[in-house]
């Protein structure tokens, strides 16, 4: 993902490892290393950025969201599921499908709202990441495209 003149990039390996470390990065246009973040888990996905905060999610299933500028991290959040999908940002909030059937609904603001946050059971797993296009959010599992 590029943001602001900036290169942001998740580090892991494929799934059939399972869990294990992972490392976020944000360059900048030398190929610099601005900041690293050490605390993710191994993901397979690209961030989301919006409003200055960017959305990381990995393989775990945690999403995180950190200052993009400086890498702060502002708040984590479980989806209890395996993760192979993109976050996706969209009027205020961060959309999360994972392996269990679960789209998960968050804030994304600086402060974590856990009361706020919506888990919606799907009929089966969410592997792909979602789009919007024409004001219509787009979410495909593995049986049925919504």
């Amino acid at each position: 993902m590029v943001s602001n003149g900036k290169v942001y990039c998740l580090i892991g390996q494929e799934p059939d490892h399972c869990q294990g470390a992972g490392n976020l990065v944000c360059l900048d246009a030398k190929g610099q290393e601005v900041w690293s973040y050490g605390k993710i888990h191994r993901s397979m996905s690209t961030v989301a950025i919006a409003e200055g905060l960017l959305f990381a999610v990995d393989y775990a299933g945690f999403v995180y969201c950190l200052d993009a500028a400086t890498g702060q991290e502002l708040w984590i959040h479980d989806t209890m599921g395996a993760t192979w999908a993109s976050p996706l940002v969209v009027d205020g909030r961060v959309y999360v499908g994972n392996e269990d059937g679960y789209l998960t609904v968050i804030p994304a603001s600086k402060e974590y709202a856990k009361k706020q946050v919506i888990e919606l059971e799907l009929s089966s797993p969410v592997y792909s990441s979602m789009i919007v296009a024409n004001g219509a959010l787009y979410l495909g599992t593995h049986t049925h495209l919504y």
